[in-house]
């Protein structure tokens, strides 16, 4: 390399006198001037040691600077220069500086200068310096001469003083030539500017009537490549950065390059070049080149080329080159022809991905408004014309393209919410908040649905109000999952309710069936006390079913499930439903052979007796009662597994729609007052639920009712069906029974019918004196009889500490608390021994020797 020039050593620029006498020898004034630009290039690099010169011209209407001529080392580098100076905001390097200035502008590092967007692609190129000279015609910039170094410090005071002379004489002689622009605009003849100008028609056509990208491409490449009479190729390249794919390419002479390759094959220095994209990689002659980048190039038939890489979001996405067997000079013109001919095909790849990717996001919009019932709207307030979307439409029940007035758009909204929903309009429109209400709305067919609008105000630059803008969407559906949920939550707050008033009612009724069950076994029969009491008795029995019935409609009763036949079961209720339904009302049994199910056979009794009773009620003046028992289809009723089917239907009235959402709410009936309690359904509905069921209902108004419950089929049923209990015979044979109980009258009146059956009793009032009351040395403990829910232990940590006292005692667990509070404490329906309050004598005798004498 050609080494700096030292102070006092200023060489004569010898070239400049000659440029001076072609004056006379010169054809044209335009051969004249491009002649000033490439001689002053030349004596720079050649006589004055830089490494790279080219002078670049000021084009006003476009506010940029093209370059006119160069020499050295490179020059695809100068089109990365001349690409940069279109944006001053950006380009801040020493030649943008000297241009914007009017003065000499010396950068002696490159790398280090703040200003230089360009530092990748000058430390591939080897250039460290540089020095930029402006051209002036009186107050105003016309050009520049820019000259770069490949050493740092190179621009000394005795080099740049010989640069700066050459720009001075540069300077004078273009000017002398006229005060017209100094050099050639770009073009080289008119031939040369038609061809261009057809080539970028002929362009044009291609890239509007493709629309595949690939097929752009392919015949942009051929166009390109019959332009310039050379090979083009395109290149894809992997995200790796280093291989790329060539699926196409034109060819005038050489291979074809169509294949893969890999940019490292072409050697460090140029694969940088390829990879920094900021300028095109220029190469004129390959065998200038260093011997391993020559031996690549020239296996692959290249020996000049020009190539152009598309960079995206920090990385190389694809390149295009223009390559030929033999060594080329690439102007300066070419250079931008090439380059301005892929960024339009690049540029047009990428809006048609855009737009392709815009349709795909505005049908994908369309699909999500549609499934979120979603659409928008637009308000000029000053013309009052609204615009909905096609799903606004649809929301609103009108035709799509609908565009109403203010006044017809607000008559959407019921009657009842205008007042609030306008409110909230003249609140945003005023500056205040965006709208956000829910309301209810009245489409064009007349249906009330619940609406959500959402909408903001735009303001003009002024502040004056433009438009408002926003959405709409349709609730209802979650409105009326909302209200379920609401429903749900009553209810079960009902039911737990109902839960704490079983519990101590039984207990009560306990005490009094007890008590009436010892003092009518003192009197002797017959007489009116007797009497008496068993009116009190029966009153106690109703209270209880009362209990079990608040119990059934919350879940919360504790069901002691067995595998039963639902058919057996309805046929056994056979005789006692046609008593009950009276001569009036036939009775039809569709029994056939079903599958088996686990439930409580007295619970599907209680739901077989209030559908019937049910029914009966809604045929005052007599009709048809069918119950039919079924097995149905897999998936049948909308849920997964295999269910039997009990269905209870009347020929009445039917039900009217606006009450059936509630027809399984406590406490709601339309029977007359006096006639019902409300519970009957509701408890059918708690029971089937609560054994893992569910009830659908069926009415039309004239043509009668049905209620269909399904409960889960049991396949190869494990244990047999169970009988009824045989009567009581056996008594006491000296059993001591530990009874724990929290109610002092429960735990009072249970010991006492113990007593007096034989057994040794033991009562403890909370399960601390339970186990004090074991572990006396004298104690001994047949069966624990406990209480499930008692404070601070429960009747299952009871059992279990007593467990490791007396291994071999039975326990029976009580209550007439719910069943969520026995899972709490750990007790679950199967293979537990339980006793149901409230209880009497009879009962609780029966369970207490039933559990003794159990293996």
């Amino acid at each position: 390399m050609p080494k700096a020039v030292d102070d006092g050593q200023v060489r004569q620029v010898v070239a400049l006198p000659a440029i001076e006498s072609s004056l006379d020898r010169a054809n044209t004034r335009l051969r004249l001037r491009q002649d000033l630009c490439e001689v002053a290039c030349r004596t720079a690099v050649e006589q004055n040691g830089v490494r790279l010169a080219w002078v670049g011209v000021y084009r006003p209407a476009l506010d940029r600077v093209e370059p006119a001529a160069s020499h050295g080392a490179d020059s695809g580098f100068v089109e990365s220069i001349w690409m940069g100076l279109r944006d001053p905001e950006v380009d801040r390097g020493p030649v943008a500086r000297a241009m914007r200035s009017g003065a000499p502008v010396i950068a002696n590092d490159l790398l280090a200068d703040e200003g230089f967007q360009y530092k990748v692609a000058a430390q591939l190129r080897g250039l460290r310096a540089c020095a930029a000279f402006p051209l002036r015609l009186g107050d105003d910039t016309i050009g520049v001469l820019a000259t770069y170094a490949d050493t740092v410090g190179f621009f000394t005071d005795g080099a740049a003083a010989v640069l700066t002379s050459i720009a001075e004489r540069l300077q004078a002689a273009v000017v002398s030539l006229g005060h017209d622009l100094p050099w050639p605009t770009g073009d080289e003849g008119h031939r040369n500017g038609e061809d261009r100008i057809r080539l970028f028609h002929r362009l044009a056509e291609v890239l509007r009537e493709g629309s595949d990208p690939d097929q752009v491409l392919r015949r942009a490449t051929r166009l390109l490549g019959e332009h310039f009479r050379c090979s083009v190729a395109y290149a894809d390249v992997a995200p790796d950065g280093d291989s790329f794919a060539i699926p196409y390419d034109y060819v005038v002479d050489g291979p074809s390059r169509v294949g893969h390759a890999r940019m490292s094959d072409y050697g460090p220095r140029i694969a940088g070049l390829f990879r920094s994209g900021d300028a095109p990689v220029v190469i004129e002659d390959a065998e200038a080149l260093e011997p391993e980048e020559a031996e690549a190039l020239r296996a692959r038939g290249i020996r000049s080329f020009v190539c152009f890489t598309l960079v995206r979001q920090g990385g190389c996405r694809a390149m295009m080159s223009v390559h030929q067997p033999t060594p080329r000079v690439w102007k300066p013109n070419e250079l931008r022809v090439i380059h301005t001919f892929v960024e339009r095909c690049w540029a047009t790849i990428e809006q048609r991905a855009v737009e392709a990717k815009l349709r795909n996001n505005e049908a994908l919009l369309r699909i999500a408004g549609r499934a979120a019932r979603i659409g928008g709207y637009d308000i000029e307030v000053a013309t009052g014309h609204v615009t909905w979307s096609d799903e606004a439409c649809a929301i609103h029940e009108v035709p799509a393209g609908t565009t109403p007035t203010m006044a017809q758009a607000a008559t959407v909204v019921a009657p009842e919410h205008r007042a609030r929903v306008e409110a909230a309009f003249v609140a945003c429109a005023s500056g205040g908040p965006p709208v956000d209400v829910e309301t209810q709305a009245i489409t064009a067919t007349g249906k009330r649905i619940w609406m959500r609008i959402f909408g903001h105000a735009v303001f003009d630059r002024t502040g004056a109000l433009e438009r408002l803008q926003g959405a709409v969407q349709d609730i209802s559906d979650r409105r009326q999952l909302e209200e379920q949920v609401r429903q749900a939550q009553k209810m079960e707050a009902i039911g737990q309710l109902a839960g704490g008033i079983a519990h101590d009612l039984n207990n009560i009724l306990s005490v009094i069936l007890t008590y009436t069950e010892i003092i009518s076994d003192d009197l002797e029969p017959g007489g009116h006390l007797r009497d008496d009491l068993d009116e009190i008795r029966r009153a106690s029995q109703r209270a209880a079913e009362l209990t079990r019935q608040l119990l059934a409609f919350g879940r919360q009763q504790m069901l002691q499930p067995r595998i039963v036949d639902l058919g057996a079961i309805a046929s056994g209720l056979g005789n006692m439903l046609g008593r009950l339904l009276g001569a009036d009302v036939e009775l039809v049994l569709r029994l056939g052979a079903v599958d088996k199910v686990r439930a409580d056979p007295g619970q599907i009794e209680q739901v077989i007796m209030n559908l019937v009773v049910n029914a009966r009620d809604a045929m005052p003046e007599g009709g048809t009662l069918t119950v039919e028992v079924a097995n149905t289809l897999d998936g049948a009723v909308g849920a997964s597994g295999r269910f039997v089917m009990l269905a209870v239907s009347d020929s009445g009235d039917g039900i009217a729609p606006e009450i059936r959402d509630r027809i399984f709410e406590p406490f709601f009936t339309t029977k007359a007052m006096g006639k019902g309690t409300g519970l009957g359904l509701s408890t059918v509905h708690g029971i089937v639920t609560q054994s893992g069921g569910h009830v659908v209902l069926e009415s039309e108004l004239g043509h009668g009712t049905t209620f269909r419950v399904y409960l889960p089929r049991v396949d190869d049923p494990d244990e047999p069906i169970v009988e009824p209990a045989l009567p009581l015979t056996a008594r006491a044979a000296g059993e001591t029974v530990l009874v724990v109980e929290d109610d002092p009258q429960v735990r009072v009146v249970v010991g006492t019918i113990l007593e007096r059956s034989g057994y040794r009793v033991l009562s403890a009032h909370s399960g601390t004196d339970a186990l004090r009351l074991a572990a006396e040395p004298d104690a001994t403990v047949d069966l624990v009889l406990t209480d499930l829910v008692m404070p601070r232990m429960s009747g299952r940590e009871v059992a279990q500490r007593l467990a490791s006292l007396y291994p071999a005692a039975k326990v029976l667990f009580m209550s007439g608390y719910t069943q969520d509070a026995a899972m709490r404490v750990g007790v679950v329906d199967r293979g537990i021994a339980f006793l149901a309050k409230p209880i009497t004598p009879d009962t609780l005798l029966r369970k207490v020797r039933e559990v003794l004498d159990s293996r």
